[in-house]
Formats: C-alpha cells, sequence, structure tokens
C-alpha cells in the first residue's frame, strides 16, 4: 500500500471499537459463520404490509438520517399495530399520538392492563422488509439531499429532467439518458441530472461512461455523497479495485460518520484477500448502522460472517485472533 493511502487509513481507524464491542460480540459472529441456514422467525405478513405502507409514503429528498428515523418508525407503529389489533377501536387516539423514544420498550395504555412491547421482534422485521417491500430499497437508495448546484433554475431544463425520471422510473434507461443528456445540455451544472445519468450508464453496464458523469457532478459539489459512492461502485463493477478502494478512501475521510464507505471498502477488502482491513471496516460499518437505525445493518452483519467464514476456510483464523487480542475478546480454536 502507498504511502499515502496509509495516511488515508489513519484518518479513519477505529478509535472507539473497544465501546463498540460491548454492542457487538465478534465471537457471535464466527459462531453463526459456522451455520450455512440460521434458524429464522416467521413474521406476520400484516406486520411486514403495514410497515411497508408506511414506508412508501416517506419523501425521497429527506436526508439520510431522517429517512432512518421515519422508517423507524413506520415499524415500530406496525408492530404497535399488530400487539393492539383487537383494541384498535379503543385506543386507536393513543397510537396515533404515541411518542416512542430509545427508552420506550414496554408500554401499559388505558386502564385495561395493555402490554405493548414497542421493538418486539424489530431486526427480525427490518431484516425482512429489505427482501419483502422495494419500497424500502427505493427509498435508501436514492440520495436526494440538496446542495446549492442540485438543481436547474432553467425551465427547458427541468422539463426534460422530468422527462427523465419518468422513463428512469419505468427502467427505460437508454430513453432516460437521452432526457438527462438534454437537460445537463441546457444547464451544465445541473448536479442532479448528471448523477442520474451516471446511474443510467451503470444500470447500462457502461461504466466508464458512468464515471465521467460522476466526475462532472463533483466538479460542481467535490463532497458530493452520491456520486462519490456511485463512482466507487462503477470503478468496482469496472473491475478496477485500486480505484475503487480509492474512491472509498475518499468518501470516508470526507464523510467519516457514513457507513457506506466502510461497507464499500470491507467488500472489495474482503473479495480480495485482505481481511484484516476488512474485518475493521465492515465493524465500523455496522456499527454506524446500528447507531442510524439503518436497515443496511444486516448487510454489514452478512459480510461479518463471510469475512470470517473466508478466514475459516482459508486456514487464516490467525488474522481474527490477532483482532480479538488486540481487543481482549474471546478466541477461535484454530
Amino acid at each position: 500500500m502507498a504511502k499515502e493511502d496509509l495516511e488515508a487509513q489513519e484518518l479513519y481507524n477505529i478509535k472507539d471499537m473497544k465501546s463498540f464491542l460491548k454492542f457487538v460480540s465478534l465471537s457471535t459472529i464466527a459462531l453463526l459463520a459456522n451455520h450455512s441456514i440460521a434458524q429464522e422467525k416467521t413474521i406476520k405478513k400484516s406486520i411486514i404490509d403495514d410497515a411497508c405502507s408506511c414506508i412508501a409514503k416517506i419523501n425521497y429528498n429527506l436526508s439520510k438520517n431522517v429517512k432512518n428515523d421515519s422508517i423507524k418508525s413506520c415499524i415500530t407503529s406496525s408492530i404497535v399495530a399488530d400487539q393492539t389489533r383487537d383494541y384498535v377501536e379503543q385506543i386507536k387516539k393513543s397510537i396515533d399520538t404515541l411518542k416512542i423514544t430509545a427508552k420506550d420498550t414496554v408500554l401499559n395504555i388505558g386502564d385495561n392492563n395493555i402490554k405493548i412491547i414497542v421493538d418486539k421482534d424489530y431486526d427480525e422485521i427490518q431484516s425482512q422488509l429489505i427482501t419483502d417491500c422495494p419500497e424500502l430499497k427505493a427509498l435508501l437508495d436514492i440520495n436526494n439531499e440538496e446542495h446549492e448546484h442540485s438543481y436547474s433554475n432553467k425551465k427547458k431544463a427541468l422539463e426534460f429532467y422530468a422527462e427523465g425520471e419518468k422513463y428512469y422510473n419505468q427502467n427505460k434507461y437508454d430513453l432516460a439518458l437521452v432526457e438527462y443528456n438534454k437537460a445537463v445540455k441546457a444547464d451544465s451544472k445541473f448536479a442532479f441530472a448528471w448523477d442520474n445519468m451516471g446511474v443510467c450508464y451503470r444500470k447500462l453496464e457502461r461504466y466508464k461512461e458512468a464515471i465521467n458523469c460522476y466526475q462532472k457532478s463533483l466538479e460542481l459539489d467535490p463532497k458530493g455523497t452520491m456520486p462519490l459512492m456511485n463512482m466507487a461502485v462503477a470503478y468496482n463493477l469496472l473491475g478496477d479495485d485500486s480505484m475503487a478502494i480509492q474512491t472509498y478512501t475518499k468518501f470516508i475521510v470526507l464523510h467519516p460518520e457514513d457507513p457506506e464507505g466502510f461497507y464499500g471498502i470491507s467488500r472489495i477488502q474482503n473479495a480480495t484477500g485482505d481481511y484484516a482491513n476488512a474485518l475493521e471496516n465492515c465493524l465500523k460499518a455496522f456499527q454506524l448502522y446500528d447507531n442510524a437505525s439503518s436497515p443496511y445493518k444486516q448487510d454489514a452483519l452478512n459480510v461479518l460472517r463471510e469475512i470470517v467464514s473466508n478466514l475459516k476456510k482459508d486456514g487464516k483464523i490467525s488474522i481474527f485472533n490477532a483482532f480479538a487480542e488486540k481487543y481482549g475478546l474471546e478466541k477461535i480454536k484454530e
């Protein structure tokens, strides 16, 4: 690794790993890696449907943190509604005005001694929504946080952009590209149009052209999370791991509290056999996802399991044990 890469890596080394390990046990992850099929709890379809319907109403243009809070509210509301289905008419007003904080785990409503566990099966529900609720994935995949050059003030550019959105939502990426291209010709500083052009090129597997679009967007906003993250993904799909890691590193330096950079780089490091760094970066991603109540924490946990599984398969469990020794964890027998 080049000296500048090492220096960049120092900027995002995990400084609070010991406190984090109070919340997640690497030994537990290792045990889970030994089981190819985990026992899964069956969640009622009505809970998933209720939560998904609520998620579908969340505004795509909200910030990532507000989206995560809104998703959490939808899930907890569906849990509460399920447990009080027989008492809906009696306590409907109570549910509508319910304010749930991180400390509320059991609620007693009215004089009927109704016990509600507001986080019952929360993680399982959240994980299943990732699979069964396309509205959730669409919400999380779109990053429309605005900056100075996000939108255009030119009428024709906005019209072309709206037409591009229509085709994009129909998965007609070639037609969407035509309209987005018209939009940036009408206004070359229209960042969202450049971003969406990049996504369309990526969907069409034209990765070099996608990267060019993201670079145009970054010229307008060098800290743009959406173009930076998608550029790293495009480099990875192009097979250029070096540039992908370099781009993820830049993302992490600019956005150290965003888990996406740590998650993305850990996947490449795992795939290329750099297990020690993959382990630390994926743990950091899991921590940040968990802190933000993001449904994507399950994806990070799955990668953690995969890393430990790969270490066992390749006879390199000593890498895990060195990490375990560093943080005072239980080692795995070699």
